[in-house]
């Protein structure tokens, strides 16, 4: 007999929705693309079944969908709900900013302050976006408010392709950090009512660049 047993089964679906999750926003998977379950498990080298369970799960987050007698595909926004999903990051971003403003400490903030940094630095497109990724999700742990964090988390696996394409730029990318920095001073300042401002506009400025580059 085996020494160890086979992971449950739940363990295995949240392997294969990981997996699955991160080549979809990798791109690895592109909007549009058809899912096969037999294809990914073949890749992925287990059975139909987690595969089956994952997709239903990621259908649930809004980054694939299910066609009537086609199976499932990587969702495909339109502008419209890319749109959406920037405005609701705009309120929920302000509102993070605003509550840590009155919670802040220095042992909170220094980590922030040092993702600025780092971007500030940062060259390379794929790794500022990483570093993006990363800093906003510690304003949210540093927030404090698991719920809108979660609501956040949601809005942006929704609208994660137009916010990366619109950080491939230099100069976009500058100006976002110029922008997390003038929120980070208005945090520290203690000023809930300029960090709630400058969060909202920081988001807003990133639908405006995204919008710009669907004009061309």
């Amino acid at each position: 007999m085996p020494d160890t047993l086979p992971p449950p089964r739940r363990a295995l679906t949240d392997v294969v929705r990981s997996s699955l999750e991160a080549r979809i926003l990798n791109g690895s998977l592109p909007p549009g693309t058809r899912l096969n379950e037999a294809a990914l498990a073949a890749d992925l080298g287990v059975s139909r079944g987690p595969v089956r369970e994952a997709l239903r799960a990621l259908e649930q987050t809004g980054l694939v969908e299910g066609e009537v007698h086609r199976g499932m595909r990587v969702r495909v926004l339109e502008a419209e709900d890319v749109a959406e999903v920037y405005d609701m990051r705009a309120l929920l971003n302000g509102f993070a900013c605003a509550r840590l403003a009155l919670r802040a400490t220095p042992a909170l903030l220094a980590p922030l302050h040092g993702f600025v940094v780092a971007m500030e630095a940062e060259t390379d497109a794929e790794a500022y976006y990483t570093l993006n990724l990363d800093f906003h999700a510690a304003i949210f742990a540093a927030a404090g408010h698991r719920r809108v964090a979660a609501a956040y988390d949601a809005a942006l696996r929704e609208g994660w392709r137009a916010r990366r394409e619109s950080l491939v730029a230099v100069g976009n990318r500058q100006d976002s950090n110029a922008e997390h920095a003038a929120c980070m001073a208005a945090i520290a300042a203690g000023d809930a009512a300029e960090a709630r401002r400058l969060g909202e506009d920081h988001v807003l400025a990133g639908k405006r660049r995204w919008l710009a580059l669907l004009a061309g």
